[in-house]
């Protein structure tokens, strides 16, 4: 009898035949760990991966990967966490909601309902224009302002899909010892596959190029090219940030009391870097570097840092990451025993006399450094375009235009253009442009006031000729102006970090940013997850030789690019390498890298 029933079994696997699965009826447990929601779903007799998943509708692989399965193997009354979503409707008497789709961003919802990026920003306040969107993540649109007709296309459009969907059943077999087959060269599957990198499932080798910060090579030293990386890559590094501790409530129990809390003003964008950071670290702990973090709380005052450098000096760091005000910068540069730490200047591009100190080291590039670089590109472009300088009265920083100012008229063919808002009128700048060539406008402002002024009247321009505007790296981060007029104007700005949401590494980004902090990374996310990557890789590999190996060594993150020289009449040293981001005049992004 019993063999009877292992034949039966057999046949029934050959045939592949599918198992009995029995109705999901979902869980009512809902609990709060680390501040995330899950459902607490128990595995019942015939229940799947795929049932499961189809019927909480989340997808199978994010399924395994919260519960750390390696495959599709579930055993009886198991419990899994299933992510814990509001319920989901298409409209109600003020909004339609729509599901962000893989790809989408702000502007791209924008055109396909008609409506302006900034409308849609006003009823989704925690989304930025610039910032990436989560696949599934829900955006309100006022149906006030949504044309009836294009509503009627999606609600046509989404029942052709639902009719055409064919789910294919999870066919369930009893795992057999295998055979040691030996895979032939013809049957290994390529590491990518439909032009999708795998890098989350292949070791990534060190890429890391030597350069001098010009684009250019230069010969690497003994003791950088003699270093071969450690077979046990362990590293030190301190991050020092401040996030304003004592203003939170302690939070003792949040599985039985969920607690919510917002983030002060003052620390929630020091949380999204150190949250980007995080994520880096974890990235090299999966590479096989162990990377020992102590993370400090310095708020803004020098005075508090004291107690920190002495656990600093205690503890002989590998590596400094911050702080990010100049005060708390000067005051740990000075009092650290160990001069050969690097530490790291993460946020602003204005070092604050830091630079004479040697193991100073900032990340944004200087605005001496800037100028020079796009006065070089702007002296490529007077052989064949038409460059007008506007100047506008006042600025963030009167030396800082004063010496923008210079280099332009050091080129010799540029056109100076006063505009004082009031008393000359905009409409003398068409007595400068012309209609026979490229008309490239400098625009030296980095107030959001000024360029949300400024720019929708250049725009009257861009239909009589061809125009093109010159910002720089602040525009990026500016949540008024409207972004239509960025690619109306051909916008170009220089900036040494750009998140291109439309990358299938920012997709990947933001999807593990979501499921690891519950919410959506900004670009301090991204820029802190590149920074920690080259700079935690660079420690681990040379140590006490860091501090030299930075200027030797290039690298191209994913949104962030990195190459340092010495700081002009400095000791320390800032990144050089820029991109040029062009909003072209037909619709697309542009990624340059500037030499």
């Amino acid at each position: 009898m019993l063999r009877f029933l292992l034949l039966f079994c057999v046949l029934w696997i050959a045939t592949g035949v599918p198992a009995q699965e029995h109705t999901v009826k979902k869980s009512s447990d809902v609990v709060v760990i680390r501040g995330k929601s899950y459902y607490l779903h128990t595995v019942e007799a015939g229940q799947t991966l795929y049932s499961i998943s189809k019927a909480y509708g989340v997808d199978v692989n994010e399924l395994k990967a919260l519960n750390d399965k390696k495959d599709n193997t579930l055993s009886l009354y198991e419990v899994l966490r299933i992510p814990y979503v509001e319920p989901f409707i298409q409209q109600d008497k003020d909004f339609y909601y729509h599901k962000v789709q893989k790809g989408e961003t702000i502007y791209s919802i924008s055109r396909q309902f008609d409506i302006k990026p900034r409308r849609i920003l006003k009823f989704n306040e925690k989304y930025g224009q610039n910032e990436p969107l989560a696949v599934g993540a829900v955006i309100r649109l006022p149906l006030s302002e949504i044309d009836r007709s294009v509503l009627a296309r999606l609600e046509k459009a989404a029942a052709d899909a639902k009719q055409a969907e064919k789910p294919v059943p999870e066919v369930i077999v009893a795992k057999e010892p295998k055979e040691n087959k030996e895979v032939k060269p013809e049957e290994k599957k390529p590491l990518k596959q439909d032009g999708q990198d795998k890098k989350a499932e292949t070791p990534q080798k060190d890429v890391l190029v030597v350069g001098n910060g010009d684009g250019h090579a230069q010969e690497m030293p003994p003791f950088i090219s003699d270093v071969v990386m450690l077979g046990d890559p362990y590293v030190k590094v301190a991050l020092l940030l401040p996030f304003y501790a004592h203003e939170y409530p302690t939070v003792s129990d949040t599985l039985n009391t969920p607690v919510y809390t917002s983030l002060s003003s003052r620390s929630e964008q020091f949380v999204y870097f150190f949250e980007g950071v995080l994520l880096a670290v974890d990235s090299l702990k999966n590479k096989g570097y162990k990377v020992d973090l102590h993370v400090y709380d310095t708020e803004k005052n020098p005075e508090r840092i004291y107690p920190v450098v002495q656990e600093l000096n205690n503890w002989k760091p590998d590596l400094i990451i911050g702080p990010v005000y100049g005060s708390v910068s000067r005051a740990v540069i000075e009092n650290l025993e160990n001069k050969n730490v690097p530490v790291i200047y993460p946020l602003s591009a204005r070092g604050e006399n830091l630079g004479q100190y040697p193991n100073f080291v900032q990340v944004n590039t200087s605005f001496p450094t800037l100028a020079n670089k796009m006065a070089g590109w702007l002296s490529e472009q007077t052989a064949h375009a038409n460059v007008v300088y506007i100047d506008l009265p006042g600025g963030n920083n009167d030396e800082d235009k004063r010496l923008f100012a210079q280099k332009m008229r050091q080129l010799g063919n540029v056109q100076f253009f006063q505009w004082d808002f009031e008393g000359t009128p905009l409409a003398d700048l068409k007595l400068l442009l012309l209609p026979d060539r490229e008309n490239i406008l400098i625009l030296p402002a980095t107030r959001e006031a000024e360029v949300s002024k400024v720019l929708p009247s250049l725009g009257a321009y861009a239909d009589g000729y061809k125009v093109t505007v010159v910002g720089f790296p602040e525009w990026q981060t500016f949540t008024s102006v409207d972004h239509e007029a960025y690619f109306k104007l051909n916008t170009k700005i220089f900036t040494y970090s750009y998140v291109d949401n439309q990358t299938q590494a920012a997709h990947d980004f933001a999807l593990k940013f979501r499921n690891y902090f519950y919410t959506e990374p900004n670009n301090l996310a991204f820029k802190a997850y590149d920074m920690a990557l080259y700079f935690i890789g660079l420690a681990a590999k040379y140590r006490d030789r860091t501090l030299d190996a930075i200027e030797y060594y290039s690298q191209d993150g994913e949104f962030s690019r990195f190459s340092f020289s010495k700081i002009y009449n400095g000791q320390g040293k800032e990144n050089q390498s820029l991109y040029i981001v062009n909003f072209g005049s037909d619709y697309q992004l542009k990624l340059e890298n500037l030499k």
